[in-house]
């Protein structure tokens, strides 16, 4: 039977706790070390992936709306953002979820930094990132 991504993880976690941690040869370097661990162990590493698609699924709809509102705008392009919703990857890998999560929230940096002024683009993708956390153990 396949390990579970939490079950890999474990084994993350003792190899780093076993093999690393005894030579990180400086305080800096035991205390990443230390904050690794516990976003290993705090993360559930099982629900991340369904996590980051409903990410992407709001991030879409999001930029549907920001497409909708500022289309033909001469300072906010939108042709970046409309390419991604309008031809969204299949997404059959964490690694691709990922790629596309990192995509959306480029193309919402860029708008915000096309037009700092402009507080009601800004409100709707600060509002829509706010309402995510990390995926974390309850």
């Amino acid at each position: 039977m396949k390990p579970s991504p939490n079950e890999i993880i474990a084994g993350v976690r003792n190899l780093l706790r076993k093999e690393i941690a005894p030579v990180a040869d400086s305080e800096q370097a035991a205390l990443t070390l230390r904050r690794i661990m516990v976003v290993l162990r705090e993360t559930d590493w099982d629900e991340a992936a369904f996590h980051l698609l409903r990410e992407n699924a709001v991030f879409q709809e999001l930029g549907r709306k920001i497409i909708t509102r500022y289309r033909g705008d001469k300072v906010c392009d939108v042709a970046a953002l409309e390419e991604l919703v309008q031809n969204p990857v299949l997404v059959d890998r964490f690694s691709a979820a990922t790629a596309m999560n990192v995509a959306y929230r480029q193309r919402f940096a860029e708008l915000m930094r096309s037009d700092p002024g402009r507080s009601e683009l800004r409100e709707m993708i600060v509002a829509a990132l706010a309402n995510f956390e990390p995926a974390m153990r309850p």
